[in-house]
């Protein structure tokens, strides 16, 4: 992406990452640990992603995540990876 066309998303994109952090609070046990974030990263990542690609917000970091969303984002997961 080019950085003007980035600066168009700069907005979205800090606000996706703002529900991230209150999301990674919300997900830590009393001692401020997260054991395994790389589901957590993947969810970020993914609604980024979308984000750009789809110009549309899916809610990969509500709890609960709607049940469709769920659906898309473990094949997400199941196919890329395939290619890990």
């Amino acid at each position: 992406m080019r950085p003007r066309s980035a600066h168009f998303y700069l907005e979205e994109i800090q606000e996706v990452a703002d529900e991230f952090m209150n999301f990674i609070r919300s997900q830590r046990s009393p001692e401020k640990i997260i054991k395994d974030c790389l589901p957590e990263i993947y969810r970020f990542t993914f609604e980024s992603i979308s984000l750009i690609a789809l110009d549309t917000r899916l809610g990969c970091l509500k709890v609960p995540m709607d049940s469709d969303i769920s659906r898309t984002f473990q094949a997400s997961k199941r196919l890329l990876g395939k290619f890990w």
